[in-house]
C-alpha cells in the first residue's frame, strides 16, 4: 500500500508540471514541425518527423479540450517591457488565458493543420518543404493570437498571422497571379492592422490598460462617454471586419485563392478568417450595443452578398472562397445581435465542412490535370463515376453548409437565425422594424446557398461528362492521405458529434457548454415554438432552392450555367472598386511626385539660386566697396608714414634742403602776413 501511494505521487508530481505547460506545448510543436521540416536533409525522414508532431499537437489539443470542459482554465503572464520610473514604473505585461472557448479553437486550429498537412504529402509535388515550413508558422502564430488575453499580445499574434498569409497566397511566386494576389491580400490586411493598431493604441492611452478581461469588467457607459474610446471602438472594429472579410473588404478572400489548395483549406477555415470572428467575439463586451446592432447589420448583408456573387461563379474554389464570406457573414451577424457562443459554434461548423469541400475540390482539380482537361466548372461533369469516394465526402460537406437535418451544420445555421429573429422580435417590440432585414438577408442566404451548392456539385460531378472522355486517359487512384483526410472531415461535419439529432441545439453539449461561458452567454428568448418555426423555415427554404435547380436543370439540360450577371460575377464590382480605390491613389500619387518635382522643387532650386545671386552681390560688395574702404582709411597712415620715413633716414643733404624748404615757407608766410599791414 505504501509503495503505490509513494508510485501515485511520484506520478502527480511529474503530471503536473506537464499538464500546467499543456498550452505551451501545444503552441510550440507546430513551430517546432517547421523547424525540423525546415532544416533536415532527409526531407522523407524529416517530413515523418513534422507529422508526427503535428499529430501529437492534435492529440494535445484534444486533451486541453477535454480538461477545459471539466472546468480546467490556464492562465499566464510575461513582462514584456519595463521602464522604471517615478512615481510609477511603466511596465507592459503580456496575459494568456485558456479556457472552454479558446481551447475550442485552439483544437480546431490543430485538428484541421494536421488533417491538411497530411493531405498536402500526397498533393503537392514540389515545394512540399517549404510548404511545410511556413503552414507550421502560421499554424503556430494563430494558437498564439489565440491564447493571448492581452490586446498586444493578439496584435502581434495577428500580424505574424498577415505575414503567413502572404507567404501561403504568393507560394507560387513564379506566377505573376499568385505574387499580385499575395500583394493584394498583405496591402488590404495592412490597412486593418492599421486600424486595429490604432483603436488599441488609444483605449491604452485612455485607459491605461489592454487585458480584454478588465476592459470587460469596466462600466459599459464609460465606452459611451469618452469621444477618444468611440473612436478607438470603431477602430477595432475596422480591423475585424478586414480580417474576416467582411463588407466592403470581402475582395482580398477570392484573390487568396492562388494559395494552394491545402492552404486555402487553412486559411479558411481554421486560421486567418478565424483570427477577425475571434477578436470580434473577445471584443463584443467592449464595443456596446449601438456598435453591436450595426455589426448586426453589415454581418448579415456580407452573408448576403457573399451567396449572391457564389451563384455565377465559374472557378471552384472562387465559389466556396464567396460562400466563406458568406458564412463569416452569419458568425458575425450572431455575435452582433448578442449570441457570441452561437458564433463561436457556427464557425466550427462550417470549418470542418468548408475544409472538406476545398480537399475535394483539390481532389478534382489534381485529377482533372492529370488527364489534361481544362479545370474551369463549365468543363467538368459526370465526375462522380471517375472519383466516387471524393464525390461521396463532397456531398456530405455540401449537406452540412447548406444546412440539411441530420449534419452538423443544420445545428449552428438554425442556432443563427432563431437568434436573429428573436433579436428582431426584440426590436420591434421597441418599436423598430428594420431588425427583421437581419433574419430576411440571413433566410435569403441560406435559399442561395442551396442553390450555388447544388450548381456547383451539378456542374462538377453530375450530369453529361463535358470532357474529353468518361473513361480517364490515364489510370488515376486518388492517395490514401487523400482519402483519409477528405473522409475524417466528413465525419466530422455529421450531427453526432455535436449532440443527439432528436434534441436540436438545445442537447448540444457544445454548444450549451459554450453559450454557459459568461462572455458568450445570450440573452435572447429562443422559445421551442420560435425553434421549430425556424426548422421547418429551413426545410421549406432547401425545398424551394432544390425545386429551383431542378426547374433550371429542366430547361437546359445540357448545363446548369445561371444567366450572366456582371453584378455576382463580378464580387459586386468591390474588386474592380478595389483596383480602382489604387489605380487612383496610384495616379494621385504620381500627381503629387509631378507637383513636387515641377513646383516644390522648383521653388525650392529658385530659392536656391536666388540666395546663390544674393550672396555673390553681397560678397561683390563686401569685397569691393567695404573692403576697399577699408584699405583707404588703411593706406593713408601708411603713406604719412612712408613720406614721415623720408624725413628719419640721417641724411644730411635731405636735411638741408628740408631746411631750406621750411626757411623759405616761414619767410613767405611771413611776408604774406606783413604785407596788409
Amino acid at each position: 500500500m505504501r509503495k503505490n501511494t509513494i508510485s501515485l505521487l511520484a506520478l502527480q508530481l511529474l503530471a503536473n508540471p506537464l499538464i500546467n505547460y499543456l498550452p505551451l506545448m501545444v503552441g510550440a510543436l507546430p513551430l517546432l514541425a517547421a523547424v525540423v521540416a525546415g532544416v533536415g536533409h532527409q526531407q522523407r525522414l524529416c517530413r515523418g518527423l513534422a507529422t508526427g508532431l503535428l499529430a501529437c499537437d492534435m492529440l494535445l489539443g484534444g486533451y486541453l479540450l477535454l480538461c477545459a470542459y471539466k472546468g480546467d482554465t490556464w492562465h499566464g503572464a510575461l513582462t514584456w517591457l519595463h521602464i522604471p520610473g517615478s512615481p510609477s514604473p511603466f511596465r507592459l505585461i503580456l496575459t494568456f488565458c485558456v479556457d472552454f472557448p479558446v481551447a475550442v479553437m485552439v483544437s480546431l486550429a490543430t485538428t484541421i493543420s494536421f488533417i491538411t498537412h497530411l493531405y498536402a504529402l500526397a498533393y503537392m509535388q514540389a515545394a512540399r518543404q517549404r510548404y511545410s515550413v511556413l503552414t507550421g508558422g502560421f499554424v503556430s502564430a494563430m494558437l498564439g493570437f489565440l491564447m493571448a488575453e492581452n490586446l498586444i499580445a493578439r496584435f502581434i499574434g495577428w500580424e505574424v498571422i498577415g505575414l503567413g498569409s502572404y507567404l501561403l497566397v504568393s507560394f507560387w511566386y513564379q506566377q505573376e497571379i499568385a505574387v499580385k494576389s499575395g500583394t493584394k491580400v498583405w496591402l488590404i490586411n495592412q490597412l486593418g492592422s492599421m486600424s486595429l493598431l490604432t483603436g488599441i493604441l488609444i483605449i491604452g492611452s485612455e485607459l491605461g490598460n489592454f487585458d480584454l478581461a478588465e476592459l470587460a469588467a469596466l462600466p459599459k457607459d464609460i465606452y459611451c462617454r469618452k469621444g477618444w474610446l468611440v473612436v478607438a471602438r470603431y477602430c477595432l472594429l475596422g480591423g475585424v471586419c478586414v480580417k474576416s472579410a467582411q463588407f466592403p473588404w470581402f475582395s482580398w478572400l477570392p484573390s487568396a485563392m492562388a494559395a494552394p489548395t491545402p492552404a486555402s483549406a487553412l486559411i479558411h477555415t481554421a486560421t486567418m478568417v478565424g483570427a477577425g470572428v475571434f477578436l470580434l467575439v473577445g471584443l463584443a463586451p467592449i464595443l456596446g450595443i449601438a456598435t453591436l446592432t450595426y455589426v448586426a447589420y453589415l454581418g448579415s448583408f456580407t452573408a448576403f452578398m457573399g451567396a449572391y456573387a457564389a451563384l455565377t461563379q465559374r472557378n471552384m474554389k472562387e465559389v466556396l472562397a464567396y460562400s466563406t464570406i458568406s458564412q463569416l457573414g452569419y458568425a458575425v451577424m450572431v455575435v452582433g445581435v448578442g449570441a457570441s457562443g452561437i458564433g463561436l459554434f457556427h464557425f466550427v461548423t462550417h470549418a470542418f465542412c468548408k475544409a472538406c469541400l476545398f480537399l475535394c475540390i483539390g481532389a478534382v482539380s489534381r485529377f482533372l490535370h492529370q488527364q489534361g482537361e481544362a479545370s474551369g466548372m463549365q468543363y467538368m461533369g459526370g465526375l462522380n463515376k471517375a472519383l466516387p469516394g471524393t464525390f461521396c465526402t463532397y456531398l456530405i460537406a455540401a449537406c452540412s453548409l447548406i444546412g440539411v437535418p441530420g449534419f452538423a451544420g443544420s445545428l449552428s445555421k438554425e442556432a443563427v437565425l432563431a437568434c436573429t429573429l428573436a433579436w428582431a422580435n426584440h426590436q420591434a417590440q421597441a418599436g423598430s422594424y428594420l431588425g427583421y432585414l437581419v433574419p430576411v438577408l440571413g433566410f435569403s442566404s441560406a435559399l442561395l446557398a442551396v442553390v450555388y451548392m447544388g450548381r456547383q456539385c451539378y456542374l462538377v460531378f453530375m450530369g453529361v461528362p463535358r470532357w474529353s472522355k468518361l473513361v480517364p486517359k490515364v489510370p488515376y487512384r486518388t492517395p490514401w492521405f487523400m482519402q483519409i483526410s477528405m473522409f475524417t472531415l466528413a465525419c466530422c461535419s455529421l450531427f453526432f458529434w455535436y449532440g443527439p439529432l432528436t434534441g436540436g441545439i438545445k442537447n448540444s453539449w457544445l454548444l450549451q457548454r459554450l453559450v454557459q461561458t459568461p462572455l458568450l452567454a445570450s440573452t435572447l428568448p429562443v422559445t421551442d415554438t420560435l425553434q421549430h418555426g425556424v426548422t421547418l423555415a429551413s426545410v421549406i427554404i432547401m425545398a424551394l432552392g432544390l425545386l429551383f435547380l431542378v426547374i433550371w436543370q429542366v430547361r437546359n439540360p445540357a448545363t446548369l450555367l445561371l444567366p450572366r450577371n456582371n453584378l455576382a460575377l463580378h464580387g459586386w464590382y468591390l474588386n474592380m472598386l478595389v483596383n480602382a480605390t489604387a489605380r487612383g491613389m496610384l495616379n494621385l500619387s504620381r500627381l503629387i511626385a509631378q507637383f513636387e518635382h515641377l513646383v516644390v522643387n522648383g521653388l525650392v532650386r529658385g530659392i536656391s539660386v536666388g540666395y546663390i545671386v544674393l550672396s555673390k552681390m553681397l560678397g561683390w560688395l563686401d569685397n569691393k566697396l567695404l573692403g576697399g574702404g577699408v584699405l583707404l582709411i588703411a593706406s593713408v597712415p601708411r603713406y604719412l608714414g612712408k613720406a614721415h620715413r623720408i624725413t628719419q633716414q640721417g641724411n644730411l643733404q635731405h636735411f638741408l634742403l628740408c631746411m631750406f624748404i621750411g626757411i623759405g615757407l616761414l619767410a613767405w608766410g611771413i611776408y604774406w602776413a606783413t604785407r596788409n599791414l
